[in-house]
């Protein structure tokens, strides 16, 4: 008895110790995260979770070994911490720890990130929508788009299947997408399958109300609406964009939701193939006045699983001078949907595969590509505006004075392996962003000799309670042309909750 008891003591040292010699590590208490969320150029949000209540601390500096620290007092499962003054355009490296009940303290992994840049610096930003209950699908499309290095990304919503169950939230959200979330800011919006629920203000940071908000990010304005709540003429969402956009001095002006004014799915408006179909979302129609009004760019949708890109539409036809595009990326998760049988009036592409959308713009250059889940690029456009007013301001802005001109498409006529390699060449930085714009105004330059200096070309076809918070550095005023957006101050920089 005494040689078995003997026996088994040392099979459970040997367990506890490792077949290496060495005692394992205790689990981490960091459940989920870190990730990235609203970021300025001075400003950043870092989230976490842990599996129990805890202390939160994130250890941030330009450089390893990190020198300052930000910390939340209490103890709690969620965390927020918001790093303030920080430089604009700069690579900051952080971690964050997290101590227990017990006293076991657990520490991240080392990530980066780059705060936003000046107005006149290149950039690019990625777009999703319906990321929705399909980890594997996500996991392939957020790590494709990491490979892009984009500054940023935009969610058009659904960013799960039921808003409601958190693990849906934490196991097939934002896990798959750590290696992106960890390291690039996601900005989201509300979609109907995201229920409007706690989840959504507790995994998700955005200015008050967080349903709506505006952010600048280089020369670009976005504008977050939240389409399951009204948006009718006399909707606070309707008179809350209308002001926004008329304040808006940015060069490109984006609107980010998640139902499609305008789209050509098979089903979800209509069985268009067994009758009539309004041909997108009417209680979302109402937009589209705005949008033509304050001269909008582009608006970016979900909602329907695949993807489509309008050709430049206002006043309910294609208008090549004055017309604003819609891009509908919902493609990022959900099952996928099909096209009615009948091709639309507004349509310039569709094409059904999950899939994300990449924008890079570097001035008053814009290019689009839509890159499939296997990697390959399906679509693309570029975008160029020439000429400013007396106002500093592009000649398509306000009270759209300017004049806006087409060139037909033409398209480059690159085979699937020739794309693929540009791609892994552009994986870098921002130096191949400035450079693709300018390879492609060089491929229309003999165009450019006609067009009048003020055109636009186009080549080419409450957080839920118990979440800690912190914010660090109150009081330091933004840069000019930072966040505007109800809940935030512009002179302190900090959340006003």
């Amino acid at each position: 008895m005494r040689r078995m008891n003997g026996q088994i003591w040392a099979l459970s040292l040997l367990v506890a110790v490792g077949s290496n010699g060495q005692i394992p590590p205790k689990p981490s208490i960091i459940a989920v995260g870190p990730y990235l969320q609203y970021m300025t150029r001075t400003n950043v949000s870092i989230l976490w979770e842990t599996s129990e209540a805890a202390t939160s601390v994130v250890e941030y500096g330009e450089q390893v070994p990190l020198t300052s620290r930000a910390f939340v007092e209490g103890q709690s499962e969620m965390h927020e911490v918001r790093l303030e003054r920080l430089k604009p355009q700069s690579c900051y490296f952080y971690r964050v720890l997290s101590k227990g009940t017990s006293g076991e303290e657990s520490a991240s992994e080392v990530y980066s990130f780059q705060t936003a840049p000046e107005d006149d610096v290149a950039y690019a930003f990625g777009v999703v929508s319906d990321t929705q209950t399909n980890p594997p699908v996500w996991g392939r499309i957020s790590t494709l788009l990491f490979a892009e290095r984009p500054n940023f990304v935009v969610h058009a919503g659904d960013i799960v299947g039921e808003g409601d169950k958190k693990e849906q939230w934490t196991e097939h959200f934002l896990k798959p997408a750590h290696k992106l979330m960890s390291r690039v800011p996601v900005f989201a919006i509300l979609g109907n399958h995201d229920k409007d629920h706690a989840n959504y203000y507790r995994y998700i940071a955005n200015p008050s109300p967080e349903h709506r908000y505006t952010f600048t990010y280089g020369n670009a304005q976005f504008f977050m609406i939240d389409t399951n709540r009204s948006v009718d003429a006399v909707s606070d969402q309707y008179q809350w964009l209308d002001h926004e956009l008329g304040r808006s001095k940015a060069t490109w002006k984006f609107a980010v939701h998640h139902h499609p004014p305008y789209s050509s799915d098979e089903n979800d408006y209509g069985d268009t193939w067994k009758g009539q179909s309004p041909r997108g979302d009417l209680k979302v129609r109402p937009l589209v006045k705005l949008y033509e009004k304050h001269g909008l760019d582009m608006c970016f949708v979900g909602h329907i699983h695949d993807y489509e890109r309008t050709w430049p539409i206002r006043e309910g036809k294609v208008d090549s001078t004055r017309g604003v595009i819609y891009v509908q990326a919902g493609g990022a998760g959900g099952g996928l949907e099909d096209y009615a049988p009948t091709r639309s009036w507004f349509t310039a592409k569709v094409h059904r595969d999950h899939h994300f959308v990449i924008v890079s713009i570097c001035d008053r250059t814009l290019q689009l590509q839509a890159i499939d889940q296997n990697g390959v690029l399906f679509d693309q456009l570029t975008l160029r505006k020439r000429g400013q007013d007396h106002d500093g301001r592009d000649a398509l802005g306000g009270n759209l004075g300017g004049r806006v001109d087409a060139v037909a498409a033409r398209h480059l006529h690159v085979q699937d392996h020739q794309i693929r390699a540009q791609q892994l060449g552009q994986l870098d930085g921002l130096l191949p962003v400035a450079g693709l714009a300018h390879h492609f105004v060089a491929l229309f330059a003999q165009h450019l000799g006609e067009i009048q200096p003020d055109q636009r070309l186009v080549l080419g076809d409450q957080h839920s309670p118990g979440r800690a918070r912190a914010a660090v550095g109150r009081g330091v005023a933004h840069a000019p042309h930072s966040v505007v957006a109800a809940g935030w101050s512009n002179s302190e920089g900090h959340r006003l909750r």
